[in-house]
C-alpha cells in the first residue's frame, strides 16, 4: 500500500473480485493495509449463503475470527484465535451472545 518514496504514508486496499474467495456481489473479499516501515497486514473474508460475515483470516494467521448466527440472523458466537510467542494457534476469545 505505501511506497519506498513515501515511507510514512498509510495505504489501504480493498479487494472484491480477487483473493482466496472472490466476491461478485459487493462483499469485500479482502483488505490489506500498512506502511513501508511497518510492513503490510491483510485479512481475507468468507461469508455464508446469506452474505453474513463468517470468517476473517489474517494473511499471517496471527489473528483469525469466526462468527456464527441464529436463524433470526443474530450473532450467536464469536471466536478469536491468535498465534502466541511459541507460534501455536490459541483461542483467545470464545464469546456467546443471547438476545
Amino acid at each position: 500500500p505505501a511506497t519506498e518514496s513515501d515511507p510514512d504514508k498509510f495505504g489501504l486496499s480493498l479487494s472484491y473480485t480477487t483473493g482466496v474467495a472472490p466476491q461478485f456481489n459487493g462483499n469485500i473479499a479482502g483488505i490489506s493495509w500498512g506502511t513501508t516501515r511497518k510492513g503490510t497486514n491483510s485479512y481475507s473474508f468468507a461469508y455464508d449463503k446469506l452474505n453474513r460475515l463468517k470468517e476473517a483470516v489474517s494473511g499471517d494467521h496471527m489473528y483469525d475470527e469466526y462468527v456464527s448466527y441464529s436463524n433470526m440472523g443474530n450473532i450467536t458466537t464469536l471466536g478469536r484465535w491468535a498465534k502466541l510467542n511459541n507460534d501455536t494457534r490459541t483461542q483467545i476469545d470464545s464469546l456467546s451472545y443471547s438476545y
